[in-house]
């Protein structure tokens, strides 16, 4: 945000209104659960969402109605998943999420609808995951390194990135208000956990969520389903 703040923050024409309720959101937010004080303070004279964004841990987004449709209008993003900010700006809902295989098709017009029916007064919340090769959070296009087919798979370098996210609509703009808390740790954690990584072999036996969640390591698809069935519980496996 510091060296490169062009890459975390973009923001569209228009949104000028809906980053600033954010931000009076998000500002008394702080002044009522953490009674942070000087969550006024903008000294650098910030655009209103890009303000509110450093005061949070979370990646903070807009997306507001344009043409019947919701576009991206405004966003600051420090932990991509091998995504551009630039990329997904001023896109449709459906083409902010274009790479991802068969997505239209599975949940596509449900995601649709449920934007256009998010209702005023509620916060909704969501889970994802992914597995990276990384530990770092903010991973761009180029930063994709696949191992080869013929790589033995190396468990110290994954990770398992997880997202909390949650969705509220603005009262006076109407823009969707998104946010996307990141939580990272080490994959192999799991040889503690068979519990949990019996959950993760049931959720990766599946061709298309593997294709999916560990798109950057495809290739130890395999290897580490036999590590997670060797961890999970013998119940889980039979």
């Amino acid at each position: 945000m510091a060296q490169r703040p062009e890459l975390v923050f973009q923001a569209r024409p228009g949104s000028e209104g809906a980053q600033a309720e954010a931000l009076e959101m998000i500002r008394g937010h702080l002044r009522m659960y953490l009674h942070i004080d000087d969550a006024a303070a903008n000294p650098q004279a910030l655009a209103p969402l890009d303000a509110a964004a450093r005061m949070v841990e979370e990646d903070v987004c807009l997306l507001q109605r344009v043409d019947d449709e919701y576009r991206l209008t405004a966003a600051s993003v420090s932990s991509p998943s091998y995504w551009r900010l630039a990329d997904k700006l001023g896109k449709e809902l459906l083409d902010i999420h274009d790479p991802v295989p068969a997505l239209r098709v599975r949940i596509g017009e449900r995601m649709r609808q449920f934007f256009h029916a998010l209702p005023h007064g509620r916060i909704f919340m969501r889970g994802n995951w992914f597995i990276h090769a990384s530990d770092q959070l903010f991973r761009l296009p180029e930063d994709l390194r696949t191992p080869r087919a013929d790589e033995p798979m190396a468990l110290e370098r994954l990770f398992l990135r997880c997202e909390r996210q949650t969705l509220r609509r603005l009262p006076e703009s109407g823009a969707v208000l998104f946010t996307i808390r990141i939580y990272l740790n080490p994959l192999a954690e799991l040889a503690t956990q068979p519990t949990l990584a019996a959950d993760l072999l049931d959720a990766l036996a599946d061709e298309w969520a593997a294709t999916v969640k560990m798109r950057e390591v495809l290739a130890w698809r395999t290897p580490l389903l036999r590590w997670l069935a060797d961890v999970a519980p013998p119940c889980a496996t039979a």
